[in-house]
């Protein structure tokens, strides 16, 4: 069973940042468009603080803006002013990038006062002035077109991928584009320009939200194509997050390739639906590859699946941070109980928070009971790190 949203989005104010972190990465790594999420984020932000409010505070980059939301970095950025000191040019840079990340509706609305604010970032002042500049741009596919032309046999690190991304963006605002993307994604042409076209065309098709185009974009995932093809059409993917995209996802699963099991599970994650999760419940119990077989609790945990909690336990390890961390959060938001749970909590605590003595004192909450240590192993006893292997040939000398 999952969580509905209403009790997923009441973690991101969760006291706890395990929880917290989970919650708001639940909407973030979804694409979710729900306008309820930006609020609570921005609640945790003003009880907490930017530095303890989540892990990775750049998460709110992902998160769908309203008018509201976005007046509120941009006042919050005003205040600011020049920044003086290191701190103010952090905070400033953190604000700028939020700002620049909102619907581009959003930013027409207020351009004059964004650019004239003295704390905004300069290369984030360059992204919205890029930004808005495309959504005048009378043939967005010419441009990027042109783009992959000039830019032929190049690889991904000298492509100029930021701009055309925003091509894209651009683009995929217009409906009449749609049978364009999915045209060039049926194409299959060979050589560098198409090769280049049909990642944009993906990444168009998820911005669109294009569950036509679900069939050709998991052939190159299928295929282990290039890595930005692979990235993009896994994001499109998710984007699209319908039933059809699941169903094609875990089609013959036992029949492909461990490579694309282990992509096409960490998808999965991203997508939250009934389907989604008994997908990955049932694809845990038949796997027999650990690593893949990991992956799919995993997908089922990031579903905040109540059923995914005993699985993840059996198998989770001390050095396997993201699956112990999602878990800790989905039992604590479903108040599920099981007996290694506060120690994990309390080892995720420790290990956001550094590892010295001061930190330690902190990781352990007021009126907690003391961690009950185990007994060192022997020699020949299972190694507890569920190695299968004996301590003496497994962690026997780490922990000397």
């Amino acid at each position: 069973m999952r969580l509905i949203e209403s009790e997923i989005r009441r973690g991101i104010i969760h006291p706890e940042r395990v929880v917290r972190d989970a919650s708001v990465r639940y909407f973030a790594q979804s694409f979710s468009d729900e306008p309820a999420v930006m609020p609570l984020a921005i609640q945790a932000v003003a009880v907490n603080g930017w530095e303890q409010a989540f892990s990775d505070v750049s998460v709110l980059c992902q998160l769908a803006q309203t008018q509201d939301t976005l007046l509120w970095f941009i006042d919050n950025l005003n205040r600011q002013g020049y920044p003086q000191t290191p701190a103010d040019l952090a905070l400033c840079l953190r604000l700028s990038s939020v700002i620049a990340e909102a619907d581009v509706s959003l930013l027409m609305t207020h351009e004059e006062r964004i650019l004239g604010l003295e704390g905004l970032g300069s290369e984030s002042r360059e992204v919205i002035a890029e930004r808005l500049a495309l959504m005048t741009l009378d043939s967005p596919w010419q441009e990027l077109e042109r783009l992959c032309e000039e830019n032929a046999g190049k690889h991904a690190k000298d492509f100029p991928l930021p701009r055309a991304g925003r091509l894209c963006e651009a683009i995929a605002r217009a409906e009449a584009n749609a049978d364009e993307a999915l045209a060039v994604l049926s194409r299959k042409q060979a050589g560098h320009p198409a090769a280049w076209l049909e990642c944009f065309a993906a990444c168009i098709a998820g911005e669109m939200r294009l569950e036509a185009a679900v069939p050709v974009l998991i052939g190159p995932v299928r295929a282990d194509c290039s890595d930005v093809m692979n990235e993009e059409c896994g994001k499109a993917l998710v984007k699209i997050g319908t039933d059809a995209t699941v169903a094609e996802l875990t089609r013959n699963w036992a029949a492909t390739s461990a490579a694309y099991r282990l992509r096409a599970s960490s998808f999965l994650g991203h997508i939250h639906s009934d389907l989604a999760e008994a997908q990955a419940l049932k694809l845990a119990q038949e796997e027999k590859t650990p690593g893949v077989r990991r992956n799919v609790i995993l997908a089922a945990l990031r579903n905040f699946s109540t059923d995914g909690i005993e699985p993840a336990r059996r198998i989770v390890k001390q050095a396997d941070h993201e699956l112990r961390d999602q878990l800790v959060a989905v039992a604590t938001l479903s108040g599920a109980e099981f007996p290694e749970l506060d120690q994990w909590k309390h080892q995720g605590l420790r290990a956001s928070l550094g590892s010295s003595p001061s930190a330690s004192a902190l990781s352990k909450p007021a009126g907690q009971p003391p961690l009950v240590h185990q007994k060192k192993p022997g020699r020949n006893d299972p190694c507890p790190c569920g190695s299968n292997k004996k301590y003496k040939k497994c962690c026997m000398g780490k922990d000397a």
